[in-house]
């Protein structure tokens, strides 16, 4: 733990920092004990951290903290404990929490995007400034997934690069390391697309799970002509894919009268 030029007890830092204002100079340091890492938690957590700790080090902050809290706990004062309190609730919490998520929450959030496009804006063209979402492209539907989804999860990866199968090389849309999961964005633009999609994810399939960070695929398919018809055999077809664990098709806005489809 680093504070600047000094090595006091954290807590003169945050009177400084109550007093003057000024963010606490603190860092990640690996010798850092429990009191120490769970004050830079805290202070990461309130943002008065005056430098920015890697994800990757907040993370292995995270984990000592745990892990010193349940094999070797100990404080020498009642506000070492109070930080190291904060710090074990906040982080016991969050990894409660994340080890109930799994994938097939991912598809439930996803589910509820149908009935959220009821506030797409899509203004009438009486309006003198009409605003008007388009989605013309699968990039679109993409970048809204990213949107919903890093709202959350913090370790979302957009466009992750997986291993090379053979000659080629593979992009996922969306991966979501913590849950094992890659989410495929599709887009219909004629009922006929249907099939093609069915094809694109069975046949990356194997080369995007040869990556060890992922176990499933949730597919995201927008249906710009709206062919709801379509939906049940594909939804089926792709279920059937060893590696598929959920399957989301979403129809366009009927506000959307002339977006292109």
């Amino acid at each position: 733990m680093k504070f600047s030029s000094e090595r006091l007890d954290p807590l003169y830092a945050y009177a400084r920092n109550r007093v003057q204002g000024s963010k606490v100079p603190l860092d990640y340091v690996t010798k850092a004990d429990l009191y120490e890492l769970s004050f830079l938690d805290w202070a990461v957590r309130h943002e008065i951290c005056a430098l920015d700790p890697s994800s990757s080090q907040l993370a292995e902050c995270k984990e000592r903290i745990l892990f010193q809290a349940a094999t070797s706990l100990r404080f020498e004062s009642a506000h070492q404990a109070a930080f190291i309190l904060s710090s074990v609730n906040a982080n016991l919490f969050h990894a409660l929490s994340g080890s109930r998520l799994q994938s097939r929450h991912v598809t439930m959030v996803l589910e509820n995007f149908q009935a959220a496009m009821k506030r797409w804006r899509w203004d009438s063209g009486q309006l003198k400034n009409p605003i008007r979402w388009s989605i013309g492209q699968e990039r679109e539907v993409q970048d809204i997934l990213w949107l919903i989804l890093r709202s959350y999860f913090s370790d979302a990866i957009d466009e992750d690069t997986l291993p090379k199968f053979g000659h080629s090389s593979y992009k996922a849309d969306l991966g979501i390391p913590s849950l094992k999961l890659i989410i495929e964005a599709k887009f219909a633009y004629s009922k006929d697309d249907f099939k093609n999609i069915e094809k694109e994810i069975q046949e990356d399939a194997v080369p995007y799970l040869r990556d060890i960070r992922y176990e499933t695929i949730t597919a995201f398919i927008y249906d710009a002509p709206a062919s709801v018809q379509e939906h049940d055999v594909t939804k089926g077809a792709l279920l059937q894919i060893p590696g598929v664990s959920g399957v989301v098709i979403v129809s366009r806005p009927s506000q959307l009268q002339n977006a292109p489809a």
